[in-house]
């Protein structure tokens, strides 16, 4: 579970250990574990060409938000086809946020939870090293 001190102004993040995956991934969505995960690799292959399912990183951030981010890989190719259909490279990382950002957006409706990820994840990315095209990519 969370090890995490809650503050609705921090903006860290910290990698989830491998055996606190399962629990922490319920514990931010208990309606929607599953298909959280399952829709956020949707996302990955729609927007990523050469995107090959993977293990991927989960990250509790400070202010109680959650992404997951690929394991492997340094860069991807995104070509958006929603949104303001933009297209670059980002870093593994980065790309992780933005598949992230896209899932909660499209499963809001079916945990209201999602949106307050969305919310939390939007606070951290804008201190990320990619942040500009982050917000390129998701707002």
């Amino acid at each position: 579970m969370s090890c995490l001190a809650v503050s609705p102004n921090s903006v860290f993040s910290v990698k989830v250990p491998e055996q606190d995956r399962a629990k922490v991934l319920a514990l931010h969505f208990p309606k929607a574990h599953f298909r959280f995960e399952n829709f956020t690799h949707h996302i990955a292959e729609r927007i990523c060409a050469k995107y090959v399912f993977d293990q991927w990183d989960f990250f509790e951030l400070g202010n109680g938000g959650f992404y997951m981010a690929p394991s492997s890989g340094e860069n991807f190719l995104i070509d958006l086809p929603f949104g303001r259909n933009y297209s670059g490279v980002v870093s593994k990382d980065a790309f992780g946020i933005i598949c992230s950002m896209y899932t909660f957006c499209f499963l809001a409706d079916e945990d209201p939870r999602l949106a307050l990820h969305h919310m939390w994840l939007s606070s951290f990315y804008q201190s990320h090293p990619e942040w500009e095209k982050i917000w390129w990519a998701v707002e």
